[in-house]
């Protein structure tokens, strides 16, 4: 289900439904309500305030989740901890659209809320001009939250990864609190196959090439020493080939 501006209430009295998707972009939320939702195991809700609306609501009225995708547009305030956890939640992926002053080390509160969860994607969109870069940063200032142990999670992306500084904080909390991660990609493009050798080009859609390149930094600076030899770390640069480093 999309659109629908003038949308309130969604009440949905299906008991055998295990899927659903609704995209809703307005301001004004729209509620969902559905009668027995103990068989949804696949939700993706794109919507303003998806994930504190997640982390709220849905660990009570749908148990039995395995994969959810949220999409949350307009995101100001820092992600809250979530009083109920999603036991079986497997798969979770989030896009995140923020303020410059979003702090996406807050985004542990979503892991630690599936205990269960295995792979965890996280796409950004277009990044700010204002960005809090950690470039220059001495790596002793970065942030660590207390102790929490995400033992199942097994392969993280995230796409449009770039240099800020919570960003580089959630990823390095990442990599001291998963010991079952063995696969880590960050992305440092928009996430499109390079495409130079058949059309002549790789599409940017805005991409700012020179914060795809400080992310690379952040990465080499303050992430890879942090890599354990059990993860294998990816890291997706600037296509070299259409946008060649300025001797």
């Amino acid at each position: 289900m999309a659109g629908c501006s003038r949308l309130k209430l969604i009440e949905i009295k299906a008991p055998n439904v295990s899927s659903f998707d609704f995209y809703h972009e307005y301001k004004q939320m729209a509620e969902l309500s559905f009668q027995e939702p103990l068989q949804m195991k696949d939700l993706r809700v794109s919507r303003p305030g998806a994930i504190d609306y997640a982390l709220g609501k849905l660990p009570s009225i749908m148990p039995n989740l395995e994969t959810l995708s949220l999409g949350s547009h307009w995101l100001v305030m820092n992600t809250p901890t979530a009083p109920r956890k999603f036991l079986h939640l497997k798969h979770l992926s989030l896009y995140v659209e923020a303020s410059p002053a979003y702090d996406y080390l807050s985004l542990v509160s979503c892991l630690e809320a599936a205990p269960s969860l295995e792979t965890f994607n996280l796409a950004l969109p277009q990044q700010h001009k204002e960005i809090n870069s950690i470039i220059g940063e001495d790596p002793s200032n970065l942030r660590k939250m207390s102790e929490h142990n995400h033992t199942k999670l097994k392969t993280v992306k995230i796409t449009r990864f770039f240099s800020a500084k919570s960003l580089v904080e959630l990823t390095c909390h990442i990599l001291e609190n998963a010991p079952s991660l063995n696969h880590l990609t960050l992305d440092t493009t928009i996430g499109f196959p390079r495409s130079c050798a058949t059309i002549g080009r790789c599409p940017t859609f805005g991409m700012d090439i020179m914060e795809g390149r400080r992310a690379v930094s952040a990465v080499q600076e303050y992430i890879q020493c942090k890599v354990p030899p059990t993860v294998k770390l990816h890291v997706v640069e600037p296509c070299s080939v259409c946008h060649p480093l300025e001797p």
